[in-house]
């Protein structure tokens, strides 16, 4: 994993992916906190294993080691800050609402 990867991973996890994530769902029922709580942690990771072993199926990578590296870390990330962090923006969504956590 080289830094500039590392770089981009944290920019997909933390600014790209939330920022469509919210667009999206610009037309739900969903009030602007709770859905920035569903784009940042929505579904992600395991399935770009899945879509980088099957392009890397249908075409040749010049390198593509650094693409596995950047899907782990992107994985061990997500899981490790979503993890840590998914519970906390619940019970603070729950708190706003009024509801028991």
């Amino acid at each position: 994993l080289t830094l500039a990867g590392a770089v981009i991973v944290l920019a997909l996890i933390f600014v790209v992916r939330p920022l469509a994530g919210w667009v999206a769902l610009l037309g739900s029922p969903l009030e602007a906190r709770p859905r920035w709580v569903v784009a940042l942690y929505g579904i992600r990771g395991i399935g770009s294993v899945y879509y980088l072993a099957y392009a890397a199926g249908k075409v040749e990578f010049l390198d593509e080691e650094p693409l596995w590296a950047m899907v782990g870390f992107a994985i061990l990330v997500s899981t490790l800050v979503h993890g840590f962090t998914a519970g906390i923006a619940v019970d603070g969504l729950s708190r706003k609402e009024g509801e028991q956590p």
